[in-house]
């Protein structure tokens, strides 16, 4: 196949583990542009299409705002695949290898509405012959779910919900309560689901926002099928060393992406922040055998 334009990386992670830091700093420190399987998340042109990252993939992926010096031979690329939904149950979740991989390079445009009033989103689905290498993104499964909590109150604090608010706080007492009411939500689809075996249902049991636990380890597992599959040179990047050895991190990221580091290091990373807190020791104990039990033996 000849090369006629950037090469995409995937930068492929679970929603909340860090994905947004990730594409600051290194945009911050390369002053190059990345892009996006996500249109609505992507640069717009004079005639409001988003603008793809290469002329032969109208489909994607597409050029994010940030424009810098231009675009670089590897270009990071964002995309969170499959079963990662956010408040569903097993029957959206559940996902095969090929499901999994083709939710990765699917998005959607943007492109004027009828008439040139508004826009409209139209979905798409690039080729897998653009991608060239894969940037694995993984953070502390109880940090990351926490962070899909926080994420999820902030659309109630953007509605100024209160009630919902003071109902589910971010102390211990209001994840714990969170969970619960979205464990109740999907029980009985949980039950039916054949996909579930009845030792993984029983793993459920005590763990506070089970469902996500187990698209977490689902997750991983189908991420490192689908890059070995598709034989992607990978940078696995652990978001905690981001904590303990900065410098490192990110140099091994730019090197890997060949790119040199050309700006400052921003956003600043908040050091020592975890949830682990906000659960129980039993409950972290139960979480790691669900986590080992879901896992394929390359992910663990």
């Amino acid at each position: 196949m000849v090369e006629i334009g950037p090469k995409v990386v995937w930068r492929m992670s679970f929603p909340n583990s860090g994905t947004s830091y990730t594409g600051k700093v290194i945009k911050n420190l390369s002053n190059y542009t990345s892009a996006t399987t996500y249109g609505k998340e992507g640069r717009l042109d004079d005639r409001g299409y988003t603008v793809p990252l290469r002329e032969d993939s109208p489909e994607g992926p597409f050029l994010s705002h940030f424009i810098g010096n231009g675009v670089p031979n590897y270009v990071l690329t964002k995309t969170h695949c499959g079963g990662r939904c956010f408040k569903c149950g097993p029957d959206k979740y559940i996902e095969t290898q090929e499901s999994f991989e083709r939710a990765c390079r699917t998005g959607g445009r943007i492109e004027p509405g009828k008439d040139g009033k508004g826009s409209k989103k139209v979905k798409t689905r690039y080729s897998t012959d653009i991608i060239q290498r894969a940037v694995h993104v993984i953070r502390d499964p109880f940090d990351n779910i926490v962070s899909r909590f926080h994420l999820e109150r902030h659309s109630y604090m953007r509605e100024n919900d209160t009630e919902w608010l003071e109902k589910y706080s971010t102390d211990f007492d209001g994840f714990q309560a969170y969970c619960q009411t979205i464990d109740e939500r999907y029980v009985e689809e949980e039950e039916d689901n054949r996909f579930l075996g009845d030792d993984v249902r029983a793993l459920f049991e005590g763990i506070p926002c089970h469902g996500d636990f187990f698209k977490y380890a689902q997750w991983h597992t189908l991420a490192v099928a689908t890059r070995d599959r598709l034989r992607l040179p990978t940078h696995v990047l652990y978001y905690e060393n981001f904590d303990s050895d900065f410098d490192g991190t990110v140099n091994a990221l730019l090197e890997f992406l060949e790119l040199e580091r050309v700006g400052p290091p921003k956003p600043d990373f908040i050091k020592g922040k975890t949830y682990r807190n906000l659960y129980t020791e039993e409950q972290r104990v139960k979480v790691m055998k669900l986590i080992h039990r879901v896992v394929s033996a390359d992910a663990w």
